[in-house]
């Protein structure tokens, strides 16, 4: 199917899809129920998706406002109906590492600042309350489960901490450099904390499919920023060998992650959560080809190459997608546009420059590789103003 991030256009499904769907949701204004909920966590992903995530963050809020309607994050509410606890439990943690994602991403506050007091299902004892799903892959005789419930748990387990960052670095709390390098501290020993206590499944030695790559990656790019952070405020920091091995490593094995999820599954499914990774190692090893030596240069031209392949690959299926990988060449440069070559970087033409223009609402910030900084100026609706009427193919 072409075209199949132009949302703007209304001859294409997905435009068709989401006007249908907003005008049930309209028509479900001010009634809470769980499935308006569900919708709304659907409709901030794919305003997400469309470079409007000031618009999908708007929906979140209003999500958030039925949930607290309904007590949905309490763990008073009486209910008889295993079904109907089960359902209000993974909704409310479904909502709560959504939004906590979201604010991470766009460096702003989060819409909870603290997690649902409902406790989610123990895979262990209640596995059958999260269902499964079972893929065949075409190499594979028999179907394999995906062990969802570990999944979903490890998930809302990692976003938990991701919440408690953003509550403590993007609201408006002025606090010292040592209180900032202490609560740094007590996130990468969580962090640590949390990935050793992964369920055998989700393993580094175990993990395969892409869920569980993707589970990992978002813990280095994590632990990245907290340390790269870590680095910018603290002088003794960038002279201590701990730290800095801690960060070369969670850069290496980023990308080493990123690379087998490429070799194994490919960049051209549609995938939205893959869009930051790809976007972070990109323009972090773009700053980095002037300084490279000789003999690490080929090396990360082939990581930036890999890292706008998958972006140009995203964008067939997501509009966000091309807007960083219009970023992404503009940073390059006219002299390394070379690179570029066997990208299928494909052409503009003015329907989209129109779009890029006057339609993009963003304000993830790109290109950034710390997290206690003024974000403005790299948010992406910014960013795009600077390249209009540039031609970048």
């Amino acid at each position: 199917m072409n075209h199949r991030s132009r949302f703007w256009n209304p001859r294409t499904l997905g435009y068709q899809f989401l006007a249908e769907a907003r005008r049930l949701w309209e028509l479900e204004i001010g009634r809470a129920r769980l499935t308006t909920i569900q919708a709304a966590i659907v409709l901030s992903i794919v305003y997400d998706a469309n470079g409007s995530d000031e618009v999908g963050r708007a929906y979140l809020t209003q999500a958030v406002a039925a949930a607290h309607g309904m007590k949905l994050f309490s763990a008073h509410v009486m209910t008889s109906d295993d079904r109907e606890y089960n359902a209000r439990a993974v909704t409310a943690w479904g909502l709560f590492g959504l939004q906590a994602v979201h604010s991470f991403h766009v460096f702003k506050a989060p819409l909870l600042d603290m997690p649902p007091s409902i406790p989610l299902p123990d895979p262990s004892q209640q596995d059958d309350c999260y269902g499964d799903f079972w893929l065949r892959y075409p190499s594979s005789k028999v179907p394999v489960p995906v062990n969802y419930s570990n999944t979903f748990k490890a998930v809302s387990e990692f976003r938990v901490i991701m919440n408690d960052v953003a509550a403590i670095f993007f609201s408006d709390f002025q606090v010292t450099p040592d209180v900032t390098i202490d609560r740094i501290q007590g996130f990468c020993i969580r962090l640590d904390t949390w990935h050793r206590n992964l369920p055998q499944d989700l393993k580094p030695r175990e993990i395969c499919f892409p869920w569980q790559l993707k589970l990992d990656m978002h813990y280095y790019h994590l632990t990245i920023f907290l340390l790269e952070t870590l680095c910018k405020i603290s002088t003794s920091a960038i002279h201590d060998q701990s730290v800095q091995k801690a960060l070369s490593d969670a850069k290496v094995k980023m990308e080493t992650l990123l690379r087998l999820y490429y070799l194994r599954h490919g960049f051209e499914s549609y995938d939205i959560f893959l869009i930051s990774l790809l976007s972070f190692l990109g323009f972090m090893h773009i700053k980095s080809l002037k300084s490279a030596e000789a003999m690490e240069l080929e090396s990360r031209r082939s990581t930036v190459v890999l890292m706008a392949k998958g972006l140009r690959d995203q964008s067939q299926s997501c509009f966000l997608a091309a807007l960083v990988f219009r970023v992404l060449k503009a940073k390059m440069g006219r002299d390394s546009q070379f690179l570029l070559k066997e990208v299928d970087v494909g052409e503009e033409d003015g329907e989209e420059e129109v779009v890029m223009a006057d339609q993009v609402h963003s304000s993830w910030p790109i290109d950034i590789e710390w997290i206690d900084t003024d974000p403005d100026k790299q948010r992406l609706g910014n960013l795009i103003k600077e390249t209009k009427g540039l031609r970048v193919c």
